[in-house]
C-alpha cells in the first residue's frame, strides 16, 4: 500500500509499508523512513513532534543528532493546507542491530562479526553515556530503555544510535513540556515502583539508573542486574549489586568478578543500581570513567587468545578463566 503526504516545506512524499508497524519507506529516499501516527497517538503527539522539530538545530550543534532517529521534517495530509494536524515525521534511517545482541556470544558473532571484543562493549557504553549527557543538557529525558531502541552499527560496533525518540520526555527550564510514560520493566528505577508513569515527570536520576543497568550488562556481557519489577515484589531499600556480590551471584553467572574491574567502576555500579537517586553517577561521570579504562595502559590483551581483552587491574584473563569453568568462549573468533 502506498500513501501520499506532504512535508513541512510542502513537498509531496510517497510512503510504502514496511514490516514494522507505523514505519514506512519514503519513495526516492532510501536513507529515509517515515513514522505515521493514527488515532489517539496522532492526537497526543501534536505538541511533542512540533517541539522536537524546534529542538533539532540545538541537537545538531551539540553533535548529538547523528546518534538519534530524530524528526527531520513533519508530515501532513496533502489536503491540510494550514499544516494544522501533524500525522508523523521523516527521519534518517538508523542502521544496526539492537544492543541486546551484544549480550549473547552467538548473537554477537552473527550480527557484529568475529572482530568484536570487550573493548567494543566499553565503547558502546561510553557512546550511550555521551549521548545521554548531551540529551540531558538539551532538556531531554530518555526514560524508555528498551534494548531494541538502541542500535549498534554492524560496520563499526563502537557507537550506538537511539530510535523511537518520540517516546522521550521533553523539559523546558526544568519543567515538564511533553511527558513520555514509557519505562521498560528491566530498567525500572526503584523509586518508580507502583507509580503511574504516564502521570509523573521522569528525571535525570531515572535515566542514570537505566544507564547503570546498561553499563552493567555491557561490562558483564549480558548478565541481568535482576532489576526489581514494577509490581515491587523485590522493592525496598536493598542495594541489589551488593547483594549479588554477597550471594556469589556474579561468580556463578558471570565471566567477570568484582576484582576484574577498577574499584572506581564497581563503586559507581553499586551507586548506580542503588535506591538513592541523587547518589547515582551521572552520564558524564560514566563517560569519563569508561574513557579512562580505555586509555593506554587501561586494558590488557590476553597472551593466549588475541580476542580476549580485559581491564589491566584484573589478576588474569577472565575470559579464559570463564572458558575453563564453563566450556564457553565469550569472544570466540568464529568459523
Amino acid at each position: 500500500m502506498c500513501n501520499v503526504y506532504i512535508d513541512s516545506s510542502g513537498q509531496r512524499l510517497t510512503v510504502q509499508e514496511t514490516k514494522y508497524n507505523k514505519i514506512f519507506d519514503v519513495s526516492g529516499y532510501p536513507d529515509k523512513l517515515a513514522k505515521i501516527h493514527d488515532g489517539f497517538k496522532q492526537r497526543i503527539s501534536q505538541k511533542r513532534l512540533r517541539e522536537m522539530a524546534k529542538m533539532r538545530a540545538e541537537l545538531e550543534m551539540s553533535g548529538t543528532l547523528g546518534n538519534l532517529a530524530w524528526p527531520e521534517s513533519l508530515i501532513f495530509s496533502p489536503d491540510d493546507r494550514d499544516r494544522a494536524n501533524v500525522v508523523g515525521y521523516v527521519m534518517t534511517r538508523a542502521k544496526g542491530c539492537p544492543v541486546h545482541r551484544m549480550f549473547d556470544g552467538k548473537d554477537r558473532l552473527k550480527y557484529l562479526g568475529a572482530t568484536t571484543s570487550w573493548e567494543n562493549h566499553l565503547a558502546v557504553a561510553a557512546s550511550l553515556a555521551g549521548t545521554m549527557c548531551k540529551l540531558h543538557e538539551a532538556g531531554i529525558i530518555i526514560g524508555d530503555f528498551n534494548a531494541a531502541n538502541f542500535l549498534v552499527s554492524e560496520k563499526d560496533p563502537r557507537g550506538v544510535a537511539l530510535i523511537d525518540c518520540d517516546s522521550f520526555q521533553l523539559l523546558r527550564n526544568g519543567a515538564l513540556l511533553c511527558g513520555g510514560g514509557v519505562v521498560h520493566q528491566d530498567y525500572y528505577a526503584p523509586e518508580l515502583f507502583l507509580k503511574d508513569i504516564g502521570k509523573i515527570q521522569l528525571n535525570k536520576e531515572v535515566d542514570h539508573y537505566g544507564l547503570a543497568c546498561y553499563v552493567f550488562r555491557l561490562l558483564f556481557c549480558g548478565v541481568l542486574h535482576r532489576a526489581p519489577r514494577r509490581g515491587g515484589e523485590r522493592g525496598g531499600s536493598r542495594p541489589w549489586l551488593s547483594a549479588f556480590e554477597s550471594e556469589g551471584y556474579l561468580h556463578r553467572k558471570s565471566a567477570l568478578k568484582a576484582e576484574d574491574l577498577p574499584e572506581r567502576v564497581m563503586g559507581m555500579l553499586r551507586r548506580g543500581l542503588g535506591t538513592q537517586p541523587l547518589e547515582r553517577p551521572t552520564a558524564e561521570e560514566w563517560k569519563i570513567a569508561i574513557d579512562e579504562m580505555t586509555r593506554p595502559g587501561g586494558l590488557k590483551r590476553c597472551s593466549d587468545k588475541e580476542g580476549h581483552v580485559f581491564a589491566a587491574c584484573s589478576p588474569g584473563c577472565p575470559w579464559c578463566r570463564y572458558e575453563k569453568r564453563s566450556g564457553h568462549d565469550w569472544f570466540a573468533p568464529g568459523p
